[in-house]
């Protein structure tokens, strides 16, 4: 008896410790400041609009994360709830390693168990050939949410943790809403998708291909709209 309990208190001792690694999605905030700049694309088939925010992430992770490059895609639900329709790219204005396979300095240093908290500038691009069925979608979903607006989005990330020696890409799905009255994005859930150590790979690829498996693989919550249920990912 005296050695089961010994083993059980190891296993979870070592149980604990081990999921005291286990990577934690931090909660994301992003507010917009003031009113965006908004003009056409380099090939006038897209509007960019530029969007001054306040950026806040709760880091529960006992780990330092330097961010060096970082693209979100943002999807809503088809009126039937049968499938998500792609509706913007964003990318931080500021970050200059989105392709590179070197590190250089990182834009955001998210320190461990802390809230990160930055002014940062973001630029989200929206097709043009799509955007009257954008607005109207978004503007059906404002109305029967009382300015909540639920999204799905897709993240890429290039980090490297700790002391720039390991690099990491990650793939992320998150449920995200979008209150029009205070101009607030909240990330509610979010799962890791992928986590590629070791190596870099092409960001601007990986979020074209994450953006097409949300868009062919990927189905909304009949109910609510969201993508995640008990963290799990919803397929067709």
């Amino acid at each position: 008896m005296v050695a089961i309990a010994i083993g059980a208190t190891i296993l979870a001792t070592f149980t604990g410790f081990i999921l005291s690694f286990a990577p934690k999605i931090p909660v994301f905030e992003v507010v917009v400041l003031r009113p965006p700049l908004v003009w056409f694309g380099e090939s006038w088939t897209e509007l960019k609009i530029e969007l001054h925010t306040e950026i806040k992430v709760q880091n529960e992770n006992i780990i330092k994360s330097d961010v060096h490059a970082v693209i979100f895609d943002f999807y809503f639900p088809s009126s039937d709830h049968g499938d998500f329709v792609h509706f913007g790219h964003a990318e931080d204005k500021f970050q200059n390693c989105v392709n590179c396979m070197t590190p250089i300095n990182g834009f955001w240093k998210i320190l461990p168990r802390e809230l990160f908290q930055v002014h940062d500038t973001i630029v989200l691009r929206i097709p043009l050939p799509n955007l009257w069925s954008i607005i109207t979608s978004l503007f059906y979903q404002a109305v029967r949410g009382g300015g909540i607006i639920k999204v799905m989005s897709t993240g890429v990330l290039h980090l490297t943790t700790p002391s720039s020696s390991v690099k990491l890409t990650v793939t992320l799905i998150c449920d995200t809403s979008l209150n029009l009255l205070t101009a607030r994005l909240s990330g509610n859930d979010c799962a890791i998708h992928e986590m590629n150590p070791a190596t870099w790979k092409n960001l601007t690829l990986i979020a074209s291909q994450m953006q097409a498996y949300a868009v062919t693989s990927l189905r909304p919550n009949p109910s609510n709209g969201t993508v995640l249920i008990n963290g799990k990912v919803q397929h067709k």
